[in-house]
């Protein structure tokens, strides 16, 4: 689990993810997206080949590497 301090989309551009937000798991499609707030603690785990697009925003310089473990 990790989290920061920008708004994150993470859009499924191919494949299928496991997202964990808290205590819940989401399966995310291609052409599905999901958002977190700050500072939500959450994991993505890849359940097949996958391509992802990361947004952040604000912007973040180090984007995915800014990130605090928990």
């Amino acid at each position: 689990m990790h989290q920061h301090e920008e708004i994150e989309h993470i859009i499924v551009y191919s494949g299928k993810i496991k997202v964990k937000n808290g205590d819940e798991d989401i399966i995310v499609d291609y052409g599905q997206s999901i958002a977190f707030e700050p500072f939500t603690p959450h994991k993505i785990e890849m359940l097949e080949d996958s391509w992802l697009i990361g947004i952040t925003i604000p912007s973040s310089k180090n984007y995915p590497g800014k990130l605090k473990e928990e």
